[in-house]
């Protein structure tokens, strides 16, 4: 059972932490298709840059998450 003093902390955090993961993943699987051979009309797309502005996102909803928790804690 989790205590009532951590239950607002991770209400809080939890749901910056699943859309950090989530953004990261994505980040992920873009890298993936960039290491693919593309065809013409996927060489044409800036996937490169969306890979780095979904893993900076992504890094920055899982830092807001991890600040949430270390508040709560102290």
């Amino acid at each position: 059972m989790i205590a009532d003093t951590n239950r607002r902390a991770l209400r809080a955090a939890l749901p910056w932490l699943f859309v950090g993961f989530l953004l990261l993943t994505f980040s992920i699987a873009l890298w993936l298709v960039d290491q693919v051979p593309a065809e013409h009309w996927l060489a044409a797309l800036p996937i490169g840059r969306a890979n780095v502005v979904c893993g900076f996102l992504g890094s920055a909803a899982f830092l807001v998450g991890m600040v949430q928790l270390a508040r709560a804690l102290i």
